[in-house]
């Protein structure tokens, strides 16, 4: 917990130290993201989960980013679990009055480990992962040949607080309060500047309509770094999606 408690508050040191930079250019935009995921648990510990996700600007409206995600799980001891998966990953200009029609595919193989921890019927749950970033090459605001690769560290630190628990277990009318925090590190020797790459912080109310079905909606702040020029967007987001459960071989009993 130590550790955890002091990668935090380096975090948010690395943001002030941003933000009170002298030379530091801020650049503020507003997003929604909306998201569909699904999960399905496998015999013997097993479990895979599949998202799609959308990012547009809100004012003006533009697409911003597009993903699909395929993550494999295993369950191990004590709450620990590993997991490993892929994502495609597309990406059109960061500047919604852009006109540029230009949309980067990106190729994102990822592994890790998550902690999870119940307390009484708050759950905590910790994410370390490691991504491998394969991101097309442009030039002049075209695809060029090739890819450029870059490593990347991710830290995710999660606290899920139910507010409203009417059926322990059908999950039915229950209401929860995630609250999240992630930072985002580059790493390998393309690295160029301070490593940090970006922070994100989020509060999200997640409604049970069941033990299979739920929906969340909420804020996140997104701060990122861009290039080496002291350059930083701060994006305010909301948050919104749909999430599915299903066990391979049991019947729904939520009804």
């Amino acid at each position: 917990m130590k550790q955890v408690i002091y990668l935090l508050i380096t975090c948010t040191l690395s943001v002030s130290l941003a933000n009170g930079a002298v030379d530091t250019k801020v650049t503020t935009q507003t997003l929604t993201w909306n998201k569909i995921e699904a999960t399905l648990k496998l015999p013997k510990k097993f479990s895979t989960k599949l998202e799609i996700q959308d990012r547009s600007f809100f004012h003006p409206l533009a697409q911003h980013q597009f993903f699909v995600r395929g993550t494999g799980f295993y369950s191990l001891n004590h709450g620990w679990s590993f997991f490993m998966g892929y994502t495609y990953f597309l990406q059109s200009p960061q500047d919604p009055t852009s006109e540029s029609n230009l949309i980067a595919p990106e190729h994102r193989p990822a592994f890790g480990f998550m902690l999870k921890q119940n307390i009484r019927r708050t759950i905590l749950s910790q994410r370390y992962q490691l991504e491998e970033r394969f991101m097309h090459n442009t030039t002049n605001g075209e695809l060029a040949p090739g890819y450029k690769f870059i490593a990347r560290l991710r830290y995710r630190i999660m606290l899920s607080v139910p507010l409203i628990d009417k059926d322990k277990k059908k999950g039915k009318g229950d209401l929860r309060l995630n609250l999240s925090d992630e930072i985002h590190l580059q790493a390998g020797k393309t690295v160029q500047g301070q490593p940090f790459d970006q922070n994100r912080a989020s509060a999200l109310l997640e409604y049970s309509i069941n033990s299979q079905f739920s929906i969340f909606t909420g804020y996140t702040h997104w701060y990122q770094q861009v290039g080496i020029n002291q350059h930083y967007y701060n994006r305010h987001i909301i948050d919104s999606g749909l999430s599915f459960a299903f066990e391979l071989g049991k019947k729904n009993k939520s009804k």
